[in-house]
């Protein structure tokens, strides 16, 4: 018999061919999923371990395992905070899928995101006593280079997001939200959102228009358009109605975000008292995240009722941290300038209408590492202005003033020469007015409201002490606060207060004399002493114009604390020991001005004897189980 060799070569042939048809892609998938499998439980292993080492998580690891060739399913698994025992975070369920070659290439490795009943609670208390330790890798990571398509690209493609509740808490309430669907595919997103914290419904739908590359976020109905947000110890109150948020042309390190509305509500108690209120608000951010620069390029501003003001604000270096802030606004008609002032933020001067036009500009440049070198620059300049409502010059006669605190009124009275207390400028004692002028604003008669040496020296001042211990106002703007605003310490108060100051000073809607006139009759000399006629009655039952120039120091050392002044004194009515340098430091000022002469310093004594009502306040026996511990030296104005 013969045997044909050929044949069975071939047949051979075929059989290895289809052996290693199966067997290669069999042995792949054996390797493939045996990695796979390592590679999940590692990871995972190592995300838990990571989470409990601080002792401050404990996980809560449910179910998981693969549901298909490249994807995860997780069931049942959260986090929760040992220190507060809450749940962080707990999903009922969540599906991941991969993308090995979209990861390959330095995009995320999750392809498609599935959530579903999912909690997660987040407090801003864990910012602040978290510590967490950063590796030399992971620092060289966060301060490399990045483009708006290495940000874009570990967002994964696809989002599916069903029944999510997020609760944001602070030391003062928590606020809760939920998204009952959110779908991202691509560049395209949708979804709602609520704020169930409000006592009406409120909420949001976001759709986006692919073609144009916008983000509309539309209201649910009119007026429902609402957001709160814990912030840190503050609540933010944000509300609006449909708005578009625009990714404008990619540029190199750069993500341009243009974002416009009809109209915006925002009511935040370190900014205003009140609800601030823009009408057609406009933003455009140039966000820079590169190494050596990071935060909002030049080209930015911000936009309210068809003004723009431009602004950048950089940190320049990775390693020095360079801060830069610019704020410009080209010139603009006066009408224009005051009505696009947002109401709440600058309640009174909005209302104001002129001819003319103004412009500003700020520079603030800031090393960290040598803070005496800040430069600070502003420049607020008026052409032509005409017209300015006198709504701020009505101080020029009297007028009634009331003192507001916490809110409520707690005087009343006339300000002018009806009231038997007042004292007019003439009769104002001249080492008082030194006393309090050097004290308080040394250059008050020659600056147009503002110092800008002072404003960058308690800059300085504030940013080493890491909290606000100087404030640099002059008594323009002590005068402004007192008169026309609340003085509540927000920043819109300050922005108002010296704008209010800039247009009296600078149009010279009221005179220095008159100024210091109202000065000296309306601030607080003592706990409920309003006035200096009143507060030398008080303390020494005499005239202003009697009083002598010890007891004129006194009285300027206590404008900062009025409330306070029995702590001056000691037991037996003579005042605290820690007080004679401020008289020595006053005196020779004033004695290096002409202020008062070489006679009057020799003989000057730092005490005083009170012999008003006063005196009553003061502790008549020394008490040695209370130790009256000496407060701050007042300050002497270096200008």
């Amino acid at each position: 018999m013969e045997v044909d060799l050929g044949k069975w070569k071939q047949v051979l042939s075929r059989r290895t061919f289809v052996l290693a048809g199966i067997g290669l892609p069999l042995l792949f998938l054996i390797v493939y999923f045996s990695f796979r499998n390592y590679f999940l439980y590692q990871n995972l292993e190592k995300v838990k371990s990571r989470l409990e080492k601080n002792e401050q998580y404990s996980v809560i690891e449910g179910e998981s395992g693969f549901s298909g060739l490249f994807s995860l399913e997780f069931s049942n698994f959260g986090l929760v905070s040992l220190q507060t025992c809450d749940t962080l975070l707990f999903a009922r369920h969540a599906e991941l899928s991969f993308s090995p070659l979209r990861g390959l290439f330095g995009g995320s490795w999750i392809n498609d995101l599935v959530l579903e009943d999912m909690q997660v609670h987040y407090a801003w208390q864990e910012i602040k006593t978290g510590e967490t330790q950063t590796s030399d890798t992971q620092t060289e990571t966060e301060t490399r280079n990045f483009s708006i398509e290495q940000v874009l690209g570990f967002i994964p493609e696809k989002v599916r997001c069903k029944n999510l509740t997020l609760s944001i808490s602070n030391s003062i309430e928590q606020v809760k939200y939920f998204i009952p669907s959110f779908e991202k595919n691509e560049l395209e997103f949708s979804g709602e959102l609520y704020c169930t914290s409000l006592t009406e419904k409120s909420g949001f739908v976001l759709s986006t228009d692919k073609e144009n590359g916008k983000l509309i976020i539309h209201t649910l109905s009119s007026g429902k358009g609402k957001l709160l947000f814990p912030f840190y110890d503050n609540i933010l109150f944000v509300g609006f109605d449909t708005t578009q948020i625009t990714f404008k042309d990619k540029e190199a390190e750069m993500i341009p975000l243009l974002v416009q509305a009809n109209h915006l509500d925002v009511f935040f108690p370190r900014l205003s008292s009140d609800t601030i209120r823009f009408q057609f608000p406009e933003l455009l951010f140039n966000l820079s995240v590169q190494k050596e620069n990071f935060g909002i390029e030049k080209g930015s501003y911000i936009a309210n009722n068809g003004v723009k003001m431009f602004l950048s604000c950089l940190k320049k270096g990775a390693e020095s941290g360079v801060i830069e802030a610019n704020l410009n606004m080209p010139e603009v008609a006066a009408n224009k300038f005051f009505g696009a002032l947002p109401q709440g933020l600058f309640t009174r001067s909005s209302r104001f209408r002129a001819e003319g036009s103004f412009l500003f500009s700020l520079h603030l440049l800031l090393n960290p590492q040598v803070p005496d070198s800040l430069q600070f620059e502003v420049s607020f300049t008026g052409n032509k202005v005409r017209g300015l409502v006198q709504d701020l010059s009505r101080i020029n006669d009297s007028f009634q003033h009331t003192v507001i605190e916490d809110g409520r009124p707690v005087a009343s009275f006339l300000v002018g020469p009806e009231n038997l207390d007042f004292v007019p400028y003439a009769a104002v004692n001249p080492f008082l007015i030194s006393a309090v002028l050097n004290s308080e604003d040394g250059s008050f008669f020659s600056h147009r409201g503002f110092y800008p040496d002072a404003i960058r020296e308690s800059l300085i001042e504030n940013f080493k002490a890491g909290e606000f211990v100087r404030g640099g106002s002059t008594i323009s703007m002590q005068l402004v606060k007192n008169v026309f605003l609340q003085r509540d310490k927000t920043i819109g108060r300050k922005a108002e207060e010296a704008l209010l100051v800039w247009l009296i000073e600078q149009y010279r809607l009221v005179s220095k004399e008159r100024m210091l006139e109202v000065y000296f009759n309306i601030i607080e000399w003592g706990p409920g002493i309003y006035g200096i006629g009143n507060a030398s009655k008080f303390y020494f039952n005499k005239s202003c114009a009697t009083l002598s120039l010890a007891e004129c120091i006194y009285l300027s050392a206590i404008i900062p604390s009025p409330k306070k002044f029995r702590y001056r004194f000691d037991a037996f009515g003579h005042l605290q020991s820690y007080l004679a340098p401020y008289y020595s430091i006053l005196s020779g000022k004033m004695l290096r001005k002409g202020q008062i002469s070489e006679t009057d310093a020799a003989a000057l004594i730092p005490d005083v004897e009170l012999t008003g009502p006063a005196k009553l306040y003061l502790k008549t026996i020394p008490d040695t189980l209370e130790s009256l511990e000496a407060e701050p030296l007042p300050a002497v104005d270096q200008f």
